[in-house]
């Protein structure tokens, strides 16, 4: 392999004449260990050429470009080091800046191609964001029974994920992205920054409001959390110091004649599940969840109370919820009909 030392210059680089055969070797008076390879091929390629412990290292730096302009240098707060073995286009200027910073941590005894290669690595086996949700589906939510398992599922596609198509929402109507949503599925976890998140989070208020946006970080921050506390992901949560919009409260009274035609609605519905459970939530102001968790167990009719045990209230305490006679009516017909108050499948 024939080589020579030289000033490096654009033109001296770019002029160079390829071998018929291997490789010509071209070293930088100006720094140590800079070598240009030029190829058969007309590729050329910087390399920093060491001799550690008196065995030969050579670091692939990257191409040579002539295109670029001689000034044109590393964006400012660059670490150089960061491109070393990504075969970058470098000028004379980037190629003797990174070659310096080779040679420093060559000279603490670090060498850096092999740190970058570990980088990537770690990089290639890091978890996707679908990766760890679907970790913390099935590890956290559904293994601890969690009762807004599928629930989460939901808002994970609809806002920060893939929506499958010809999926269908409970009524049949096929499930779509919200709108100002994002698809972070294939996205790495680290690839995921604080900055992400809180555009995320501005693109949803603005779009569908800021409940779904504080939902959407909600879900988020858990999933984080929950790796990081698993340890199958070292870096930091990018929800971390990001605040949750203020929310408004949404209070609706039904007024005036709204409640009769309300009522006269629901009746005219063919499914005698649907009304029952309609009327049950209008009549008791109780959460869905826990009407459809509704056992004959826990009704007193007797006494005209329900309880809902700890394990099912929002709060983890148990909630007594007075049973009216219209309540009373609907649950002794259905007592009467059925083994259980609801069937989830059929409401």
């Amino acid at each position: 392999m024939a080589s020579e030392k030289i000033p490096f210059t654009k033109s001296a680089l770019t002029t160079t004449v390829p071998p018929a055969t291997g490789r010509t070797s071209i070293s930088d008076e100006q720094t140590r260990g800079l070598v240009l390879y030029v190829q058969t091929s007309g590729a050329r390629t910087f390399y920093v050429y060491r001799k550690i412990g008196g065995r030969p290292l050579r670091i692939l730096l990257g191409r040579f470009s002539s295109a670029l302009p001689e000034t044109r240098d590393f964006p400012a707060g660059t670490d150089p080091l960061s491109v070393v073995g990504n075969s970058a286009e470098l000028n004379i200027r980037m190629a003797r800046k990174l070659a310096d910073a080779v040679n420093a941590s060559l000279d603490k005894g670090i060498n850096p191609a092999s740190n970058a290669r570990q980088a990537r690595e770690k990089h290639q086996n890091e978890m996707t964001l679908r990766q760890a949700f679907d970790k913390y589906f099935t590890d956290h939510l559904i293994a601890h029974e969690k009762r807004s398992a599928e629930l989460m599922r939901d808002d994970f596609a609809r806002y920060i994920g893939k929506v499958a198509p010809g999926q269908k929402k409970l009524r049949g109507k096929e499930r779509q992205k919200s709108p100002g949503s994002i698809d972070w599925e294939d996205r790495k976890l680290s690839a995921i920054s604080s900055a992400d998140v809180r555009h995320m989070m501005i693109c949803i208020k603005d779009n569908t409001g800021s409940r779904t946006a504080n939902r959407a970080y909600v879900l988020l921050r858990s999933l984080y959390n929950k790796v990081i506390a698993w340890k199958l992901y070292s870096g930091e949560n990018p929800c971390d110091g990001i605040d949750k919009f203020k929310e408004v409260s949404r209070d609706r009274y039904v007024t005036g004649d709204e409640l009769p035609r309300f009522l006269a609605a629901i009746e005219k519905h063919e499914h005698q599940d649907f009304k029952d459970f309609i009327l049950l939530s209008l009549f008791t102001a109780a959460r869905r969840q826990n009407v459809l968790a509704m056992r004959w167990q826990d009704l007193n009719f007797h006494g005209g109370i329900w309880t809902v045990p700890g394990e099912f209230s929002k709060n983890g305490s148990a909630l007594t919820i007075p049973i009216t006679d219209y309540v009373r009516e609907i649950l002794e017909r259905r007592k009467a009909n059925c083994q259980v108050p609801f069937d989830r499948k059929r409401v």
